[in-house]
């Protein structure tokens, strides 16, 4: 089988309807931002537990994964500050938040809006929750912009405190 010449965007035109297409972009990046957080963060819990990336899948899959890994942070000796920690848990903390508002815009069901002056967007969707709850929301594209932004500073911190852990426990050449 011949090999084609490489595609172009305009070989792959949008197969959501026009009302949904200023989200793209940003929901692009959201997917690929969240991704690469959660990679980090599984990095960071995996350091934690002396290199078992199969043991961090398992703490990250858990219904209490939130706690563990709060608790492998909170329980990280003498080889953080105190105020490095502090930061490493807010991150987590805000991380989880924003993880379930990443969630509501990746697994909702998406509608027009066309009943107002300026139409929209809207969102319906059910919490995962013990007590399922129906839950509405009207995104902006801003906000999901700041939701991806966010997601990049998260990589950051894990990957940093990541790199920092394996540095310690292989020594430089690791």
């Amino acid at each position: 089988m011949a090999e084609s010449a490489p595609a172009t965007l305009e070989d792959y035109p949008n197969v959501v309807d026009e009302f949904y297409w200023p989200f793209l972009r940003a929901l692009g990046n959201l997917v690929i931002a969240f991704a690469q957080a959660e990679a980090a963060l599984r990095d960071m819990v995996s350091e934690h537990l002396g290199g078992d990336e199969l043991a961090a899948v398992g703490v990250l899959k858990a219904q209490n994964a939130k706690e563990q890994v709060t608790e492998l942070v909170s329980a990280s000796g003498s080889d953080m500050e105190e105020f490095e920690r502090d930061e490493l848990l807010t991150t987590l903390d805000k991380f989880w938040a924003d993880k379930e508002r990443r969630n509501r815009l990746i697994h909702d069901d998406w509608y027009p809006l066309f009943d107002r002056d300026d139409p929209g967007v809207g969102l319906r969707g059910i919490t995962n929750s013990k007590v399922p709850k129906l839950t509405w929301n009207e995104p902006k594209v801003e906000t999901v912009w700041l939701l991806a932004e966010k997601f990049a500073d998260y990589n950051i911190v894990m990957s940093k405190r990541s790199w920092w852990m394996r540095r310690t426990r292989l020594g430089p050449e690791g």
